[in-house]
């Protein structure tokens, strides 16, 4: 409670979306328009793409340099970034994602299915962790 107003915090995987101020979580991203800024920042509509080289990658260099940064941010040691490139082989959550060619909407979904195939693995662990607890807990009683 804080200034007369419940509070609560959550961490989930997932989104949350608020109507009436009421918040759902849901697995299922929001349907929404994007914001303005987003639209302008992007060229106009962000599902159509930027124009591209011969070569398959982004034709600024400005969208070069953030694809590249984006995936060292979300890879570190496992991106590949020689002679230009910026991608990601993948590993046991994530599929492999190529930043120069691929899509901001393909890159999102791949990150979204990485996010619940790991949020899968850790609830199996929780679950099997929990189910030795009880076992332990019945044979000491």
């Amino acid at each position: 409670m804080e200034d007369g107003v419940e509070k609560w915090n959550i961490a989930t995987i997932g989104f949350m979306v608020i109507e009436n101020e009421e918040a759902t979580i849901t697995s299922k991203p929001p349907e929404v328009d994007p914001p303005l800024e987003l639209k302008t920042l992007m060229g106009g509509d962000p599902n159509t793409e930027s124009p591209v080289r011969a070569d398959g990658m982004p034709a600024s260099k400005t969208e070069r340099q953030l694809r590249r940064m984006m995936c060292l941010q979300r890879h570190a040691h496992g991106a590949y970034m020689d002679d230009g490139e910026a991608s990601f082989g993948g590993d046991q959550f994530h599929r492999g994602i190529d930043y120069m060619r691929e899509s901001p909407a393909s890159i999102e979904k791949a990150w979204r299915e990485a996010g619940l195939k790991r949020w899968s693995a850790e609830q199996e662990v929780i679950s099997r962790g929990a189910s030795a607890v009880g076992e332990s807990i019945k044979k000491h009683m």
